[in-house]
């Protein structure tokens, strides 16, 4: 048994000998076929070789789930100003709780709708605002945050009743139509790239607040604010032909929005939730727009 114990640990020394002696001799090589990853199977799973197909459908369909983009004139005590100062709130919080995207983008796009349909008292706007988070949140986050860190988070404003009966009343009011072809849809599927990406949910978060893009459609503001980031980033804005395979726009479609979107964001940023949620991201990109 000694002899067969000695003999495995001289084996095994050989083989480490060996081992080191390879990583030795060829380094380049080993490290490659550690940090290189195989070469990617197609998942059948995988929804990439329908994504085309599908967001052609949601082009089809977002027109359905528009707000009216003149709803205020129809509202009596509620201004433009009011909405600003809610969405600038409900941006806030959805920061504070770290929810995913597409809740803010859900909610806001809830909020506009109801508004829409009802006429609001200002002491019930707020309301609105925390019904449609609570139920966008519900719809999109695997785990919801409780209706009483909703009260918490209006100074206690509103009682756990009252937010289930706004949440219920918005639900009646919409017709059970939660879902919606969000923007961010269209904004990363013609981002492809972290950074464009990165820049283009700044540039779409900022434009939330702000009453005059509720007249774009998800594909065509999704679109837009990817141009955007992407002639900032890398200065290629002429070479659509690129960037037109991932939307079905053509430039014509989007200049307007476009052009909408770069007038605005020439104006000192007047939404505190937007610069504290993105004061990095802004500070970077600033610095990679000056250094060119």
């Amino acid at each position: 048994m000694k002899v067969k114990s000695s003999l495995e640990r001289m084996e095994t020394k050989k083989m480490k000998r060996k081992a080191l002696a390879e990583i030795q001799n060829n380094p380049d090589r080993i490290v490659r076929g550690f940090f290189e990853p195989e070469q990617e199977k197609e998942d059948p799973k995988s929804i990439k070789p329908y994504t085309k197909d599908i967001l052609l459908h949601y082009t089809k369909e977002e027109s359905k789930y528009m707000p009216s983009p003149d709803y205020m004139s129809s509202q009596e005590e509620i201004k433009w100003a009011m909405r600003t100062v809610l969405i600038d709130w409900i941006i806030d919080v959805h920061y504070k709780l770290n929810l995913l995207p597409e809740t803010l983008y859900l909610s806001v796009n809830l909020i506009d709708r109801f508004l829409t349909r009802r006429v609001v008292s200002i002491g019930k706007l707020q309301l609105v605002g925390v019904a449609g988070l609570l139920i966008s949140s519900k719809f999109e986050e695997v785990a919801s945050p409780s209706v009483e860190t909703f009260v918490v988070l209006t100074d206690r404003s509103f009682t756990e009743n009252e937010i289930l009966r706004a949440e219920k009343y918005m639900l009646h009011c919409l017709d059970y139509k939660i879902s919606y072809p969000s923007p961010l849809n269209w904004l990363r599927q013609c981002s492809q790239d972290e950074e464009v990406e990165k820049l283009a949910t700044v540039i779409l978060d900022s434009t939330l607040p702000e009453e005059a893009f509720l007249v774009y459609t998800p594909s065509i503001i999704g679109s837009s604010a990817a141009y955007i980031a992407r002639d900032v980033l890398y200065g290629n804005s002429d070479d659509f032909n690129e960037f037109h395979r991932f939307t079905p726009h053509d430039l014509g479609d989007l200049s307007s929005c476009i052009c909408e979107v770069k007038k605005y964001l020439e104006k000192p940023i007047l939404h505190s939730s937007i610069f504290k949620k993105h004061s990095t991201s802004l500070t970077k990109h600033l610095s990679i727009r000056r250094s060119k």
